[in-house]
């Protein structure tokens, strides 16, 4: 009988020590990233304005305020490259297609997560929709020269000309 009680002190005991981390280092993040997917569904070029992504990240500031983890080794993890991918992804989105590409994928969005809960799939033969907008076209006089001499940097460099 003791033997027994002491096998399952030493198995909860390694179940307790097994369980923290894993919840810190793997669940959290993983259920962090789900919420942030599901504001970037909802409002792909405004969540960063709404209270609940303020909430989302004050929950970060005070998650790592509260860990026994320092911010480095939480920084280094493969979730938190996840996490920062995802938030380029929503900016890129933003970028990239702007307000009214933005509402389209929503809107599949909106219909295809509808779709799979009625396990009808994925439709890809969805309406679009029409939009008016505006074309702008500036040659920028030896750009070829300055991509080569700018590299990486020619895109700041586009865009500082693009905002004046």
């Amino acid at each position: 009988l003791i033997s027994t009680i002491f096998i399952i002190f030493i198995w909860l005991f390694g179940v307790n020590s097994f369980a923290g981390p894993v919840m810190t280092l793997v669940v959290v993040p993983i259920e962090r990233m789900v919420r942030l997917l599901s504001m970037l569904m909802r409002d792909p070029l405004g969540y960063q304005t709404t209270d609940r992504y303020k909430r989302f990240v004050d929950e970060e500031d005070d998650f790592l305020q509260n860990t026994t983890w320092s911010k480095d080794v939480l920084k280094g993890m493969e979730t938190n490259f996840l996490m920062s991918t995802i938030l380029r992804i929503g900016s890129l989105m933003k970028v990239g297609f702007g307000a009214a590409g933005v509402e389209i994928i929503r809107q599949s969005l909106d219909q295809q997560s509808q779709d799979v809960q009625k396990h009808e799939g994925i439709s890809l033969n969805s309406k679009g929709s029409i939009v008016k907008c505006i074309f702008l076209f500036c040659d920028i006089r030896q750009f070829t020269d300055a991509t080569e001499s700018l590299q990486e940097e020619v895109f700041v460099f586009t865009n500082q000309i693009a905002s004046v």
